[in-house]
């Protein structure tokens, strides 16, 4: 299969804040051309990026900004990219291309972590880890250039073991909708139980219950909340909130929630896509952890946490990371 392996690095957490760019291609099993390009972003260089990539303000300020390069990166970006956690690499682009008001190619796409993860039982699937499994050449991880080739080798390795043709994704193409998921019925039989009606035939429910009552069809019914006196502030019923210390699994699903010390919520979300993770914008029974920032609100000493840590709460299944413990994760 003829391809380009690409890896992007990214200035902050924004996905057009590109500012290197490595592409490879190969023809034929070979290695034909590679290329590696700093780019001049449109927003400024996070610190914590800087310690990933080592890549700063000063670097990239002789670069061309992603729309003046494109003609030179339109090329390689034909047929068939293939990425390392492709999910970002490919986020990156195309938020790129809309923000510059490029015309985008056209080509398929393979993610080589979601490859590794379907056909390989391996305690990590990071890309140097990878390489160290497979025996292949060391790099230097995180430059652009050296990742998009360990990335094309460890392909090479892994479209031998398996079929990768239907794995294949058009880039541009709208997100796949996933089917609700089942709600176990013994959780719903508990909540049908909670229903009070008055003599008005008023519902009262809670804001995390909502979503349950979508699926009882009991939206259309008027309901109203329970008054909080004015004398006192009433504490959530969740007063279990316990966070998570052990190694993150950044394979999961992750809802980020609050006031963040050291980044903006969007720079954790970038870090979340950049090592693999999946970005939900709400709790639902898929997220696995819910990142909280260190700024907390004067209401938690209620017990009063916001409506995503209450949901995931109530659900009972996501672990409660802190911002400090993401960050030492992280790097």
């Amino acid at each position: 299969m003829n391809f380009t392996a690409l890896d992007f690095e990214t200035a902050n957490g924004m996905r057009t804040s590109i500012c290197s760019v490595g592409m490879v291609r190969v023809e034929d099993g070979k290695v034909v051309e590679s290329v590696h390009q700093l780019i001049k972003p449109d927003s400024p260089f996070n610190s914590f990026n800087t310690s990933i990539h080592g890549i700063t303000a000063f670097d990239v300020r002789n670069a061309p900004r992603f729309a003046e390069y494109w003609d030179e990166m339109r090329p390689f970006l034909t047929d068939v990219v293939v990425a390392h956690n492709a999910a970002f690499d490919i986020s990156c682009l195309k938020a790129s291309v809309d923000f510059y008001g490029l015309e985008p190619p056209s080509f398929e796409y393979l993610c080589t972590l979601c490859i590794s993860r379907k056909t390989c039982s391996l305690p990590s699937h990071k890309l140097d880890a990878l390489v160290r499994h497979y025996g292949l050449e060391s790099f230097r991880h995180h430059n652009a250039l050296d990742d998009a080739l360990a990335c094309a080798r460890l392909f090479q390795v892994l479209s031998e073991k398996t079929d990768v043709s239907s794995m294949k994704k058009p880039f541009g193409a709208p997100p796949k909708k996933r089917a609700a998921p089942s709600r176990p019925k013994p959780r719903i039989e508990e909540i049908r139980k909670t229903i009070i009606i008055e003599e008005r035939h008023e519902i009262k429910i809670s804001s995390c219950q909502e979503t349950f009552f979508n699926e009882l069809n009991l939206i259309g019914v008027p309901k109203t909340k329970p008054e909080r006196p004015a004398s006192s502030v009433q504490a959530s019923p969740q007063q279990d909130l316990v966070f998570d210390y052990s190694p993150i699994d950044f394979s999961k699903s992750f809802v980020v929630s609050g006031k963040f010390e050291e980044l903006s919520r969007r720079d954790v979300e970038g870090l979340i896509l950049y090592k693999g993770g999946k970005v939900q914008r709400g709790v639902n029974f898929e997220t696995d952890y819910v990142v909280v920032g260190s700024r907390r609100s004067p209401s938690w000493k209620y017990n009063e946490y916001g409506a995503k840590i209450d949901a995931a709460l109530e659900i009972g299944r996501a672990a409660f990371v802190t911002e400090e413990h993401f960050l030492k994760e992280v790097l």
